[in-house]
């Protein structure tokens, strides 16, 4: 009972912040790298902004604070099985595309500047 408690209990927490301007010079080498690190959502989502760059930094920023949390739990998630989703008037949603991560419940909060994107994230088993 004690050892259940304790893992319930266990909270993940990850930061991260990114240079836009990587992200920018990667977009006028018309790379197709975006597709391991992003979805088609994501990628749809950031391109439809004038500066994509800025975006796609903040989610970037968004995905290393997950990979960062999770390390508390033991696991390793990859870049295209986690998806930052844009919600109106509320955070950032994040989706797994991997069974083994739907049992955690994450708290998102990512911000970005024409210099920068970041993220904060906590994560918690449920």
């Amino acid at each position: 009972k004690g050892k259940c408690m304790k893992n319930s209990n266990k909270l993940g927490i990850g930061f991260d912040m990114v240079e836009t301007s990587n992200f920018a010079r990667l977009l006028k080498t018309r790379s197709t790298a975006w597709k391991q690190y992003f979805t088609e959502k994501e990628l749809r989502y950031c391109f439809a902004k004038s500066h994509p760059f800025i975006h796609l930094a903040a989610r970037f920023a968004a995905k290393e604070a997950v990979i960062k949390a999770f390390s508390v739990f033991k696991k390793s998630p990859v870049y295209s099985h986690i998806e930052i989703l844009h919600q109106k008037e509320t955070n950032p949603k994040v989706i797994f595309h991997d069974k083994s991560l739907v049992n955690y419940q994450t708290f998102l909060t990512i911000s970005h500047t024409n210099s920068f994107g970041a993220a904060w994230v906590i994560v918690k088993k449920i």
